[in-house]
């Protein structure tokens, strides 16, 4: 009878735009910047926007210009029942010209809020690897 962290089950649910703006500012370093509108969400009372920032970095691997390593730091501020940042740090191999096509194998840190269900009001800290595929 007991949900997880003694906490009831809970509806949560949210439909969003994202818009986010990024400047290659040299051809190892990107930034880039901006936001989320929520025009929908459940429970009604939860904030509606976030900002978005980060910066990324890669250096090919010597002798091999398809593979590169990279680096990549992203910051969400948004608004739960109060403002609250989220961090993500991501470390990793890209196997593949850096601004295109290629497999990308990585390690990554979390801490902040979660946006991925119900338990959006617990701070969550995490380590985890994964993998994307850049088409």
């Amino acid at each position: 009878g007991a949900w997880r962290n003694s906490q009831l089950p809970r509806v949560y649910s949210r439909e969003f735009f994202d818009l986010v703006c990024a400047l290659q500012w040299t051809p190892s370093l990107r930034v880039y910047a901006g936001g989320q509108y929520v025009y929908h969400i459940d429970p009604a009372d939860l904030g509606h926007s976030s900002l978005q920032t980060g910066v990324e970095y890669s250096m090919p691997v010597a002798n091999v210009p398809w593979l590169n390593l990279y680096a990549a730091y992203d910051f969400r501020l948004a608004k739960l029942h109060a403002y609250a940042g989220n961090h993500t740090f991501q470390a990793g191999v890209k196997a593949g010209e850096w601004n295109g096509r290629g497999l990308n194998i990585f390690l990554s840190w979390f801490s902040g809020t979660s946006d991925h269900g119900e338990y959006y009001d617990a701070r969550w800290t995490s380590w985890g690897w994964g993998f994307t595929v850049d088409l």
